[in-house]
């Protein structure tokens, strides 16, 4: 990077940053086949800035391995290959994770949150295609997953709850998917809490799950005979846990256990949250 007059700040290197980033998309754009060198040599100028031990240094380290990664996620989007294309965005994924913990370490958690961002999706990507072409996918879900629940946590940090919900819904995503992989019984777990209760985040989709509930069964209700508002307040009360003993006996025993697992993940949910906020 160019170096400047006058005082350095985070700010002016984050605009030396932007006019790299203009400069690596025009060279790539000119000569793709440069790309990955061009990468590799920014890379190897972020490691020559590991062992200084002054924030000008360490800023400029952590904007070098993002443009690094910048120029690997670009070669990526345009390769035809599937493979060449899945490694570029793992070694930008890692390149990303690399910028967000320089970030971090000077407490810059919003540039750290969108590294460690842009770290997931990288990784989400080359799982896409790796999973597309019936590869192991496993270990890129894993860094993914780290990269997303990372940027979650550093989101969180500086309040900024919408982009960490975001890291949160593709980090949970992508966990139901590794169980899938690797555990189907808790796959299959993980995707009902997820269809239930946003995975845990969406008191919105309990509550429809719940009224929902409530309506299928009184529908259930009203066709084995009882009047529409003998079928609705039989449901409603079942809902709660009320054994009401209108209709079939068998309808009983089986809306009562679906109370009692909805009933069961709504209380999960609300501890999770509280748990969240001590």
């Amino acid at each position: 990077m160019a170096h400047k007059e006058g005082p350095t700040t985070p700010f002016t290197l984050r605009r030396e940053y932007e006019s790299l980033i203009s400069q690596i998309d025009r060279l790539i754009k000119e000569n793709p086949a440069e790309g990955e060198n061009i990468a590799n040599r920014i890379k190897q100028d972020a490691d020559e800035m590991f062992s200084r031990d002054d924030h000008v240094s360490w800023y400029r380290m952590a904007f070098l391995y993002q443009a690094a990664a910048h120029a690997l996620d670009v070669l990526a989007v345009s390769s035809r290959n599937w493979r060449e294309q899945s490694k570029l965005y793992e070694q930008a994924g890692l390149w990303y994770h690399f910028a967000a913990h320089s970030f971090r370490k000077q407490e810059e958690y919003r540039w750290a949150g969108e590294a460690y961002a842009s770290s997931g999706s990288c990784f989400r990507q080359a799982s896409v295609l790796q999973r597309q072409n019936n590869q192991n996918c496993i270990e890129a879900y894993k860094f993914a997953i780290r990269s997303f629940g990372r940027a979650k946590g550093v989101f969180g940090e500086v309040g900024d709850s919408e982009l960490s919900s975001k890291a949160c819904l593709a980090e949970q995503q992508l966990t139901e998917k590794l169980y899938l992989k690797t555990s189907p019984l808790k796959g299959i777990a993980f995707a009902i809490w997820g269809l239930f209760t946003g995975y845990g985040e969406s008191f919105g989709k309990w509550s429809l799950s719940y009224l929902l509930g409530v309506f299928v069964f009184a529908v259930i209700n009203r066709l084995a005979g009882l009047t529409p508002s003998q079928a609705l307040l039989v449901s409603f009360e079942r809902s709660l846990l009320i054994a009401n003993p209108m209709g079939k006996e068998s309808l009983l025993a089986i809306q009562l256990a679906y109370a009692y697992f909805n009933l069961g993940l709504g209380l999960a949910l609300i501890i999770r949250r509280m748990s969240h906020r001590t």
